[in-house]
């Protein structure tokens, strides 16, 4: 046993902490979960229980996943720092044969890297139409299969899971998820196959969806790239419908955003058949 005062001057030096111990399976030994530099507390388990005893170090907490800082399985709906540092929303994750992809819009940029809100690298892009303004992102880590849902701020990582894909009708409602401005639902498409002009190059086969409800925001600028979705059901299933191109109709006042930026009520997008199409996807 080490003397009380020798103990006690160790304990001064190192510093006290607190030590958390346990029986380990075979019950013949203290496990102390501690913080790993200083093992103090299990040189005094020791002595104290009159059996050996390991000092392990306390597991860390495991991240959360969320819109500013999405991880591997990557979702939709997450914030992208684009090739060009703008900032841009992560659409539905798929399959390209056996390559894991992620999409976004292509007026985000068609080449570099992509990462999210805190830096981490997502992937690069592989490919893309203007057109259609879809880019493929080839990723670092695999599809989740969900998308971010609920505010843009929201710090639990709040998400659901996607059902599939399906085709968007005039008078039918879908949800749009961005990173920017969070999630709107109550979306009434109004025109599908809509070809128009955005920022500079013609956009074919879009389809329109506005507000219906007493809100005043169906897009912001930074949500470009997001998913567009729809319930099966009525209830937490929800089936890929669209990415966000763009923001039509009256601009419209911005609750809290992740940033300065302008809202609509409006809202353009590529509708998902399509581009599965086009890129021989399968949506994860």
């Amino acid at each position: 046993m080490i003397p009380e005062r020798e103990y006690a001057r160790q304990e001064q030096r190192r510093g006290r902490r607190h030590a958390y111990t346990r029986l380990d399976p075979a019950r013949t030994a203290l496990v102390v979960d501690m913080v790993p530099f200083f093992d103090g507390p299990a040189a005094r388990a020791a002595d104290i229980a009159g059996v050996p005893v390991t000092a392990a170090p306390a597991p860390a907490p495991a991240a959360t996943a969320t819109r500013h800082s999405d991880a591997s399985p990557w979702s939709a709906g997450a914030e992208l720092t684009a090739p060009g540092n703008a900032f841009c929303t992560s659409g539905f994750g798929a399959w390209r044969d056996k390559t894991p992809v992620l999409l976004t819009a292509a007026h985000c940029g068609t080449s570099g890297t992509y990462k999210t809100g805190t830096g981490t690298v997502i992937g690069t892009a592989s490919d893309s139409d203007t057109g259609l303004d879809i880019t493929v992102i080839n990723t670092n880590g695999t599809p989740s299969g969900r998308f971010y849902d609920g505010a843009w701020d929201n710090a639990s990582g709040y998400s659901k899971r996607v059902f599939g894909a399906g085709h968007n009708s005039v008078g039918g409602l879908v949800c749009g998820s961005g990173a920017m401005s969070g999630v709107h639902c109550g979306l009434k498409v109004t025109q599908t196959e809509y070809a128009a002009g955005v920022e500079g190059t013609w956009h074919k086969d879009m389809d329109v969806a506005e507000r219906t409800d007493s809100g005043t925001v169906a897009v912001a600028q930074g949500d470009s790239g997001g998913p567009v979705f729809a319930s099966i059901n009525g209830g937490e299933d929800m089936q890929a419908r669209g990415i966000i191109v763009a923001g039509s109709g009256q601009k419209a006042v911005c609750s809290p955003t992740a940033a300065r930026t302008t809202c609509y009520d409006t809202v353009l997008y590529t509708p998902i058949s399509p581009v599965i199409d086009k890129f021989g996807l399968s949506i994860a």
